[in-house]
């Protein structure tokens, strides 16, 4: 259901519901997930994700309130966590990168623009045979997660790019407070 947004309107998700898209997530030269997100859960709340048991990647708010991301690189995962949280009720902006290598700090967890937490990859990304999942993820067999793990909050802005944004560019997505529409290797 639409909501008001951080700008505009927002998806509205009550935790039991998602939006499946037509994406996969073949992203061997790197990638960025990119949301806006407002909720107040305290409990596992997914807000995208393709997983299965070692392919693809997902996101999600912790019942602590931080932001946990689960990606696999041939055979092997990373699964950097925040230390800020994001379930204070405030629009928050998210964004998740890999950068297509297999060096230490490859992957990145920015919160409203601030680096926030990085994590070692190990490999190439490795794609699910999965759609991607906006508000929930998918489990091994690629359907959608039980009621209660979706996503209850709301999302706005939500863009996946095939490739790594850098600093500069998260941070002028933030100030800017919405995509243009003619951004480089915006997939969805």
């Amino acid at each position: 259901a639409w909501k008001p947004g951080r700008f505009g309107g927002g998806l509205s998700f009550d935790g039991g519901d998602n939006i499946s898209t037509s994406l996969t997530n073949n992203y061997t030269n790197g990638i960025t997930f990119e949301v806006w997100l407002r909720t107040t859960v305290v409990a596992t709340s997914y807000f995208f994700g393709d997983v299965t048991t070692t392919a693809g990647s997902q996101a999600w708010v912790t019942a602590s309130g931080t932001v946990s991301w689960l990606g696999y690189n041939s055979g092997s995962k990373f699964n950097p966590t925040s230390t800020r949280t994001v379930n204070d009720g405030n629009w928050h902006h998210v964004a998740l990168v890999w950068d297509g290598t297999t060096t230490s700090n490859a992957v990145k967890v920015y919160i409203d623009a601030v680096l926030d937490t990085q994590a070692t990859s190990t490999g190439t990304w490795t794609t699910a045979q999965c759609t991607v999942n906006i508000g929930d993820t998918r489990t091994t067999s690629c359907t959608t997660r039980a009621a209660g793990e979706q996503f209850n909050g709301v999302l706005d802005e939500v863009a996946i790019f095939s490739s790594n944004r850098t600093a500069a560019q998260i941070s002028s997505d933030y100030n800017a407070r919405r995509f243009k529409g003619n951004e480089t290797n915006i997939t969805g």
